[in-house]
């Protein structure tokens, strides 16, 4: 602004100073001087319009551009902002994802481990109950061997002892000796098949007790 009127005076008075001088020498008309001199201010006008007008064009421009580049750093920042937020978005929902699936593979483990007791104790109950199951039938028969064997030696001691009462007594032949002897072997077969069918017996139960 200091420059527009140092500009301005500058043309005053170089304007006055040559109308002085072409007054004493020449002579010239007022009406001359004066539109001579309203020429010069009009120019000096004009010259410091465009100045202005070019300051304020400049000034407008710098402040486009700063405001454009305010605008830009702004934005830069935003999505670097924006690019950080996502990182650590990111970064949390991998961490989640990661958790996650622990807490799924321990839980898969402890299901399995679960499922494989599960698997042992219905294994081992199997069993036991096969067990009880083969222990009372190994006594049952085991029982009922004995019950035979015991009623096979009681026949066998009855029919020996009818046996010598009618040889003491002469009451056999020969024929019904002989018959009466192959009756008393045969139960005597029949009393010691008993005995290894019991021995087997008990032989089964304590195979039952010890599985």
């Amino acid at each position: 602004m200091k420059k527009i009127i140092l500009l301005l005076c500058v043309a005053f008075g170089t304007h006055f100073s040559t109308s002085a001088q072409e007054t004493v020498t020449t002579n010239t008309p007022v009406s001359d001087t004066a539109t001579a001199t309203l020429q010069t201010v009009n120019n000096a006008a004009t010259e410091v319009k465009k100045e202005v007008e070019n300051k304020v064009q400049n000034t407008t421009n710098k402040i486009k551009t700063n405001y454009e580049e305010e605008i830009l750093k702004a934005e830069k920042e935003k999505q670097k902002a924006i690019e950080k937020l996502a990182k650590k978005e990111e970064k949390a929902a991998k961490a989640a994802k990661k958790k996650a699936e622990a807490a799924a593979k321990a839980a898969k483990k402890e299901q399995k481990a679960f499922e494989k007791e599960q698997k042992a104790k219905i294994k081992a109950d199997k069993a036991a109950a096969k067990k009880i199951k083969n222990v009372s039938k190994a006594k049952n028969n085991l029982q009922k061997a004995e019950e035979n064997l015991r009623k096979a030696e009681m026949k066998l001691e009855e029919d020996s002892n009818a046996f010598e009462r009618k040889k003491l007594k002469n009451k056999l032949d020969f024929e019904k000796e002989i018959k009466e002897k192959s009756k008393l072997v045969k139960l005597e077969t029949k009393v010691s098949e008993l005995k290894l069918k019991v021995n087997k017996a008990q032989l089964e139960l304590k195979k039952a007790e010890i599985k």
